[in-house]
């Protein structure tokens, strides 16, 4: 158990957020919230790692839900996530919030994580909301630490109001790192619902068994289009779970592991490290060839500007992989191209046709793509609707695209000179 001044207790890494407040709260865990009582509170573990995001990209009446974690890993983060409310306030409007931490682990033992922790200290901007803490933790289990059921603990003290009040969770370490068995009924709807939805219900121990399927998919074999969405959620999930590389590279070196897998597993491992060069050393001298030739492969890189549809779908696959807020501001980006709208007709127009379309009319294919994934997406999830809402009436990020999104989510809105968007009445050049 290391005990570094970043490494308290058992390995517990504090951190300092300062998250939007908003009204809403996370889904509080069972018997989280103390009962009775003005000064609320309620705290869980997470493995949602952009719950910040979803707190503060979304609007303040829109209740993000934030998926609460009953197990981890040695290795694996768990964030706590502490939501209270209904503390007293001072003639200035005032509001003094701090809070105690502490973890009780399986063998009996207690570790303090920080004592007088900020949770909220300045002016309330209104009564009856609900706040996350302004400084919060989260927490690494390591090898030394026992498996079991730990206990966190959080005292929150009302520094004006004079009251306090505990609220607890628990999650449990599992003893091994093994990979989750999938269901015996899994096919490849339900790898596409696993995939899309991964971000509601993270279960990274599934993404080596997932993997394995579409590798051995007949569907996915003939169809090397679908992989790039696929590329954009492991890149998230590796990320965001580095312990899952060692069960990635044993996989690969694994007697039992044939040549379809195999290949899959080089190829998502490439992408994820492309990057990376001393990644893959770990390889024998013959896979580590094919290994370092698909490393330098033309990817789709959405990080640059959007003009295939390759970088849309590995950007959806990110958002997918993560939830978070800034997949969905990269492909709010492509509606800029809406000043191409005609570009493709008069294109079709021409004769005789240049050999090459010119980038106007490949600009305008990525406008209509994105449109079309957008609003299918804010259709099918509540989260996409959501930041895309708060996109609509953000004024510092979403302003130039406000009325391409109002249309796409069909909302009315009324732009700063006056202007009222109705999506039943578009622009010419809106959103089809």
């Amino acid at each position: 158990m290391r005990t570094a001044p970043r490494h308290l207790g058992i390995l517990m890494l504090l951190c300092a957020c300062v998250p939007m407040v908003t009204t809403a709260a996370p889904v509080p865990p069972p018997k989280a919230e103390a009962p009775n009582s003005d000064f609320r509170a309620i705290i869980g573990g997470t493995i949602q790692y952009a719950h910040s995001d979803i707190w503060t990209h979304t609007l303040a009446s829109t209740g993000p839900l934030v998926p609460m974690a009953g197990e981890v890993v040695r290795g694996q983060r768990l964030d706590l996530v502490i939501s209270f409310g209904g503390f007293a306030v001072d003639r200035d409007g005032q509001g003094d919030v701090v809070y105690d931490l502490t973890v009780a682990r399986p063998d009996g033992a207690t570790r303090v994580v920080g004592t007088n922790l900020v949770a909220f200290h300045g002016t309330v901007p209104a009564l009856h909301m609900m706040h996350v803490t302004a400084e919060s933790a989260y927490l690494i289990f390591e090898k030394e630490d026992p498996a079991g059921t730990y206990r966190f603990i959080a005292k929150l003290k009302d520094r004006i109001g004079h009251t306090e009040v505990e609220v607890s969770g628990e999650v449990n370490v599992l003893d091994r790192e093994a990979e989750k068995p999938l269901p015996a009924d899994f096919d490849l709807k339900k790898m596409s619902e696993w995939l899309m939805h991964y971000y509601e219900h993270p279960e990274p121990r599934l993404a080596l068994p997932v993997l394995r399927f579409a590798a051995h998919d007949r569907f996915m074999a003939a169809h090397p289009g679908a992989w790039p969405a696929l590329l954009g959620t492991y890149e998230m999930i590796l990320r965001d779970n580095p312990w899952l590389a060692a069960q990635f590279q044993a996989r690969l070196l694994a007697i039992e592991t044939d040549k379809a897998e195999q290949d899959r597993l080089l190829y998502v491992l490439a992408y994820v490290f492309r990057a990376n060069s001393a990644f893959g050393q770990f390889l024998p001298p013959h896979m580590r060839e094919d290994f370092r030739a698909d490393q330098q492969q033309r990817w789709p890189d959405p990080d640059q500007e959007l003009f295939t549809g390759s970088q849309l779908d590995v950007m959806w696959g990110r958002f997918f992989g993560t939830g978070a807020f800034a997949p969905i501001q990269g492909l709010v980006s492509a509606l800029e191209y809406h000043k191409y709208h005609g570009s493709i007709e008069a294109f079709k127009k021409l004769d005789p046709k240049p050999a090459v379309a010119p980038p106007e009319v490949q600009r305008e294919a990525i406008y209509r793509a994105a449109v079309w994934s957008l609003k299918a997406n804010a259709i099918q999830h509540k989260l996409v609707y959501d930041y895309l809402a708060y996109l609509m009436n953000d004024s510092k990020t979403g302003s130039d695209n406000a009325p391409q999104i109002a249309v796409i989510i069909g909302a009315k809105i009324k732009m700063s000179d006056g202007k009222v968007i109705d999506p039943n009445n578009p622009p010419a050049s809106g959103a089809h």
